[in-house]
């Protein structure tokens, strides 16, 4: 079983600040069964999450999957 780490844009509002959400995700892919990123993006259909928050948690995930060269899973609707 392999996993991959990331924060649903619902969820955005809910988690660390961009900088520590970077250095959490980058610190849970270095477990050799993590294999990307995500699910993560954008999502202004139900306004879980203020736009604002999911932009810098979807920053923080693309980020990670660049720093640590792994693919990124993206979520999108509206």
């Amino acid at each position: 079983i392999f996993a991959t780490v990331g924060v649903h844009p619902h969820e955005s509002q809910e988690t660390l600040q961009e900088k520590e959400l970077f250095a959490f995700l980058t610190r849970e892919a270095s477990h050799p069964k993590v294999v990307g990123f995500g699910e993560t993006g954008l999502d202004y259909y139900y306004a879980h999450s203020p736009k604002e928050e999911q932009v810098s948690s979807f920053k923080a995930h693309i980020e990670a999957a660049l720093e640590c060269n792994l693919p990124l899973i993206v979520h999108t609707r509206d």
